[in-house]
């Protein structure tokens, strides 16, 4: 199957902008709120291409792939004469995923997955620029089908490397992170 995802879809509103600040003297404190209601702000996404395939391999194996491609885009999130307007840069990003499924013994199957989500954003040179956020991932789990009823049980894991600066530290730092998701998943299905 194929999978386009136009810029012309888009969720649009109005939000408020709130802010805050305060300036701790001995001699003269200050303080200045500023609160403008109905911003115009858009939640524009950039071109966005796929193509997925399945392969029946033998009677008891199938293999499948799913290739994602975002194209790079300026969007801008925040266009109102009365505040700053905010513009997000996009790179090319990559994403993919592969999977095979095996039919072990009669309707009992073996299931095993990996994928790449590269990030559609630059690492960051400044403490004002978006964190880039890579991840890569796989499952593993087994399924069996007794009559109408479809069981499976999938483990997953997910490891995201993240660029970022620490924020609140003068100067700011460039900061490298990553985080790890485990999980599982436990599904009963019915067929009618």
């Amino acid at each position: 199957g194929a999978r386009l995802h136009s810029p012309s879809v888009r969720v649009k509103g109005d939000g408020d902008i709130y802010a805050s600040a305060s300036v701790v003297s001995t001699t003269m404190p200050a303080s200045q709120e500023t609160e403008i209601a109905d911003v115009s702000v858009d939640r524009p996404l950039p071109m966005d291409l796929g193509i997925g395939v399945s392969y029946q391999a033998t009677p008891t194996l199938a293999l499948m792939a799913d290739l994602n491609l975002q194209l790079p885009a300026t969007v801008t999130t925040v266009d109102d004469p009365r505040v700053t307007t905010v513009e997000k840069e996009y790179g090319l990003a990559p994403r993919g995923a592969i999977a095979m499924e095996l039919e072990v013994l009669a309707k009992k199957w073996l299931r095993a997955g990996f994928v790449i989500n590269r990030s559609a954003t630059a690492a960051p040179e400044t403490a004002d620029d978006e964190t880039r956020e890579d991840y890569v991932g796989g499952t593993l789990g087994f399924a069996w089908q007794s009559g109408r009823t479809h069981t499976a049980i999938d483990a997953f894991y997910l490891h995201g490397s993240v660029q970022t600066f620490v924020e609140g530290v003068t100067p700011p730092r460039p900061a490298d992170a990553s985080g790890r998701l485990l999980g599982g998943l436990f599904t009963v299905s019915y067929r009618l």
